[in-house]
């Protein structure tokens, strides 16, 4: 008790309590560090997990592989994901685990074909014959209207000839990715002409059919079987037989067994013919649909009156529709050009409402820009899981200028009357100074890979609270120079490839065109020009000389807009059913109607990443010249319905539009605020629209990539490494991944282990970190290991385990010349339970040496061998994952052989079932260091000892300062040698160590002798038959 702490004024007793039995805080536990494909998460950098829940909250569910169906809009799940197995079955036992997400990257000297993503094989067309050109394309299903299109098409001119249509609009529907064949329409050719106008006389002939408007050809305009459900007929070619080999009636109806998804390929890897056997190959798969896009587009979807009238204007015509396709590409560079390297998610920049007090000259793009949302490494994960909601608005006062609002990061699936939070940022604001300032809240902290140093360089001023996303700050709101008042009143959608249009300057006729014989695509000849100009990003005109294509069925001088798919937006906030209409969030909408809340599966092909060419800055997702942004949402067009008649007056619309159920809510009506009839634009600022319960929006995330290949069902895959860094985009990210984790100042491990890979390049790097930090052992898997899955290759499980016998694998490995103790391998691959799934997997066999070091730690200690049936019995649990089987049942001598060359055989025994039985490191020299017990005590040892060490420096170098560390070091070594760990030890710290010389430098030196305690391996044990007669004493 300190007497100065109590003041003395009249007699009494005080008390004060002192307790000195408080423990330090315990450093944390260490432990191993996994590498591999991941389903979510942040990639390439290091993240600390304590257990498998929180494993799967952050990475996802392990996923067992085998999984078709569709692969391009569900994901990939057709190859296990290694990494996530060996975490459950270390965390089963132990904790904690450093996992590091595999994403594509690539090597700054990438060269061609060691690039990270995707393209088709071969080279792309140029649109001179796509039906007969054996190059690979993706093609584009483009849908017109027929018969008027909208109210508001026209016509222009006096005559046939000089008329020209405007107003008619083509949306792409769907894309096709051939990496051989090509795509055509076949049926009754369309029309986008009026009667008034003179058609174009075609002649066709196509299998024997005598009908004058039969066609089957690119760049022609087919009508659809059924317009009810915009039903088509394709044949597929083959370019290089030039035959049919399949022809599809497919439609735009989720229902139905024709619906599009269902009866084209839509599994990439499928058209990989090194991983695909024969008779299960495809030459193409389809790609993007935009079912919602097109549906509302084209007037088939269910939709509210006043929805309707907002977005188009009441419908006419016939209501039929017809369809052309073409291929996709940009000049030289391919549509289908998805070469580059992860990049992360995105929102579009979130704006401030229009403080101008004149709505007569708002420009919703030129409002102040706030702030944009950005992926923590998710990698395009978040493009598909998750949205943000921006709520709970509220102006500031004179007290408190700046406003205030809430940010909501939700589950893209959710509904707005059962919204699923996953993370809630409250009281945010645009004040750089404040604590609750939106870059502070929420953290603006990012990771860059330094490829000079080979490391991370950290970047940001606030350190990120959000395990999602992080705010990437507009320059002047960073620096305090906007206005106060300014909130977040909308934002700019994902963008699109660039509106463009198409026209034809002359007529089509019998005397212009060859007579159309499938597959030929129509040409013109060199009197008469049909050019199809689009403006767009995306072009698929002819490319020189005397023949040019045309749109077969537009008229002379027609024009026809193009289209991209952009996202639906909620236009009333009584659409989809809400209850209580102020629970609306404004902005995008995720449903696939607006009376249907289900989750709109296309949402996910709309937000994804465009090809490279077609974003300007990659990291940000920003657009080219050949990109838009897709539309800007602002609360600033909000309409406040207190009855019907005000719509009315604001829209513009007949009364048949309009409903009672509209009276007391709200309508997104663009361009309303500019006309002066928004809810802002006829009150003061903005302050009643916030007290109205109905300013709140949401935005989407987009343009996330993982740089994978999407044909690789393993993205990964062994055999496809080959070369360095520079031509293997695999390669190059396992190298990262690796390097990441290399200094043992930025992260702490004992382990390090990549589930699954086996490519000596990448192996060999594992094993020099692990050498150069010298605290951690690598675990690898090697070559020819006793099995090969199905995704490294298109052999049968009996080849693949026959090319993988113990011979191979000896051979292999020796090859390498590996003498190393920071390092150890195992053989066969294993049979584990996916209990999760309830499905069987082959796993390598790091898993379950894994998890054998996990149960070891548990049930003794580390020190201990982590094999024999005690500790490496798998089928009695060691592993922390059930195992069921072995790929390869060794028998004694294959045992010897595979021990000789210091590989670890898990073996299977009648009785006693699957057991590691062996514990040697991959040295070759003989001594204590090779055997896994005795280094991963060593490890141990050096750690903490270098733990101790570390809180002496700086300290003065005299006899006290060597007590202390004695002290510390010999009862932490008479712990370890009491558990088993040591026979015995001696540490020398005196001037016989610590000379005078080496005082002189600023230097202390010790010596720790160390017995390590050996495993028994073998046992020797003499039976001896004696006489009857015989003496034991003897």
């Amino acid at each position: 008790m300190s007497v100065k702490k109590f003041k003395f004024v009249s007699p009494g007793v005080f008390l004060n309590e002192i307790d000195n039995s408080q423990l330090p805080k315990a450093p944390n536990a260490v432990g191993p560090t996994i590498i591999g494909r991941l389903e979510k998460g942040p990639g390439m950098i290091p993240l600390t997990i304590e257990s498998m829940a929180q494993f799967i909250d952050v990475f996802g569910n392990p996923i067992p592989g085998g999984q078709g169906g569709d692969v391009w809009r569900d994901g990939n799940y057709t190859a296990p994901t290694y990494a996530a197995y060996a975490a459950q079955a270390f965390l089963r036992n132990s904790g904690p685990v450093n996992v590091v997400r595999l994403l594509g990257t690539q090597d700054p000297q990438a060269t061609s074909g060691g690039e990270a993503g995707w393209t088709l094989d071969g080279t792309s067309n140029d649109g001179a014959n796509p039906e007969t050109s054996t190059k690979s394309s993706a093609y584009g299903l483009y849908l017109f209207s027929t018969g008027g299109v909208d109210s508001r098409s026209r016509w222009s001119g006096n005559t046939p000839a000089a008329r020209t249509q405007t107003n008619i609009t083509g949306t792409l529907a769907a894309v096709w990715y051939f990496q051989q064949g090509a795509i055509v329409l076949s049926g009754t050719l369309g029309s986008l002409t009026s009667t008034a106008l003179h058609e174009p006389q075609i002649s066709a002939s196509i299998e024997g059919a005598t009908d004058s408007r039969l066609v089957t050809a690119s760049f022609a305009l087919v009508k659809s079987s059924d317009a009810s459900k915009m039903e088509f007929i394709a044949n597929l070619y083959d370019k290089v037989t030039n035959t049919t080999f399949d022809k599809v009636t497919f439609n735009f109806d989720r229902d139905s067994d024709k619906y599009i998804r269902k009866v084209f390929n839509t599994n990439p890897t499928l058209t990989n013919t090194d991983i695909t056997q024969t008779a299960g190959q495809k030459k193409y798969w389809l790609g993007e649909t935009y079912d919602r896009f097109v549906r509302d587009n084209h007037g088939l979807a269910t939709v509210d009156a006043v929805t309707e009238g907002l977005h188009r204007g009441a419908l006419s015509g016939d209501g039929s529709l017809c369809a052309m396709v073409v291929p996709l590409l940009k000049e030289a560079v391919p549509f289908h050009d998805h070469r580059e390297p992860s990049r992360d998610s995105v929102t579009g920049w979130v704006f401030s409402q229009d403080t101008n007090t004149d709505p007569g000259s708002f420009t919703v793009a030129n409002m102040q820009k706030l702030f944009k949302f950005i992926g923590i490494s998710d990698g395009g994960s978040h493009s598909r899981d998750l949205k943000i909601s921006i709520t709970d608005l509220k102006s500031g006062t004179d007290i408190s200028p700046y406003g205030t609002f809430t940010v909501l990061v939700r589950q893209v699936t959710d509904n707005d009357s059962r919204p699923v939070v996953l993370e809630r940022f409250t009281g945010c604001n645009l004040n750089p100074n404040a604590k609750n300032y939106i870059a502070a809240k929420i953290g603006d902290q990012y990771r860059d890979w330094d490829d000079a140093d080979s490391r991370y360089r950290l970047y940001g001023n606030h350190p990120n609270q959000s395990k999602f996303f992080r705010v990437k700050m507009d320059q002047d709101v960073d620096a305090g120079s906007t206005d106060t008042q300014l909130l977040p009143f909308g934002f700019e959608g994902p963008i699109r490839y660039k509106t463009g249009t198409i026209a034809t300057t002359h007529l089509v006729t019998d005397s212009a065109i060859s007579k159309i014989t499938a597959p030929e695509l129509l040409t013109g000849s060199s009197d008469v020009v049909f050019d199809l100009h689009d403006g767009s990003g995306l072009s698929f005109k002819s490319l020189g000389g005397v023949r040019q294509m045309g749109v077969i069925g537009m008229p002379v001088n027609a024009t026809a807009s193009l289209v991209y798919p952009t996202l639906p937006l909620r236009l009333t906030a009584s659409a989809e059913g809400l209850s209580n209409t102020k629970d609306s969030f404004f902005g995008v909408s995720t449903y696939r109607t607006p009376t249907d809340t289900r989750f709109d599966p296309s949402y996910v092909d709309v937000v994804r990443r465009l090809g490279n060419t077609y974003v300007a800055d990659t990291d940000s997702n920003a657009v080219s010249e050949k990109s838009e942004v897709s539309f800007r949402f602002t609360l600033d067009d909000l309409i406040m319905v207190h009855k019907t008649g005000s719509v009315k007056r604001h829209l513009g619309l007949s009364q048949g539009h309009i409903t009672s159920g509209l009276a007391g809510t709200a309508v997104y009506a663009p361009g309303a605020r500019r006309a002066d009839k928004s809810y802002t634009a006829g009150h003061s600022g903005i302050t009643e629209l916030v007290k109205s319960g109905f300013g709140k929006f949401t935005i989407p995330v987009f343009g996330g990539f993982d740089g994978f290949d999407v044909t690789e069902k393993e993205a990964f895959r062994n055999t496809k490494m080959s070369g360095d860094e520079t031509t293997s985009y695999e390669i190059a990210s396992l190298k990262r991944a690796i390097d990441a984790v290399s200094d043992p100042e930025e992260i702490e491990m004992n382990v390090l282990t990549l589930p699954g890979i086996t490519n000596t390049r990448v192996t060999n790097q594992a094993i020099r970190v692990c050498e150069q930090r010298a605290d951690a052992l690598a675990i690898i898997d090697i070559e020819n290991g006793g099995y090969v899955p199905s995704t490294e290759n298109k052999l049968d499980f009996k080849t693949n385990v026959q090319n993988s016998k113990v011979t191979a694998a000896v051979t292999s490995l020796e090859s390498r010349g590996l003498n190393t103790s920071y390092a150890c391998a195992f053989y066969p691959w294993v049979k584990i339970i996916d209990q999760i799934s309830d499905s069987q997997l082959w796993a390598p066999p790091s898993v379950a040496a894994l998890g054998t070091f996990g149960s070891t730690e548990r049930e003794s200690e580390l020190w201990f061998a982590p094999a024999g049936f005690t500790r490496g019995g798998l089928s009695d649990g060691a592993a922390g994952i059930p195992v069921v089987a072995v790929s390869q049942r060794v028998s004694s001598k294959e045992r010897d052989t595979l021990y000789e060359a210091n590989i670890n055989p898990i073996a299977q025994f009648p009785a006693e079932g699957i057991v590691v039985f062996g514990q040697k490191t991959l040295q070759v020299t003989p001594s204590a260091l090779d055997r896994i017990n005795v280094r991963r005590l060593m490890i141990h040892v050096k750690k903490e000892i270098s733990r101790i060490a570390a809180r002496l420096l700086f300290d003065q170098n005299v006899q006290a300062t060597w007590d202390r560390f004695r002290g510390q070091v010999e009862p932490f070594l008479d712990s370890v040698k009491s558990r088993f760990g040591l026979s015995d030890f001696k540490v020398i710290l005196d001037d016989t160590t610590t000379t005078p010389d080496l005082i002189d430098r600023n230097i202390m030196y010790a010596k720790i002798f160390l017995k390590p305690a050996r495993a028994i391996e073998f046992i020797a044990i003499d039976f001896v038959i004696t006489n009857t007669g015989a003496s034991f004493e003897d």
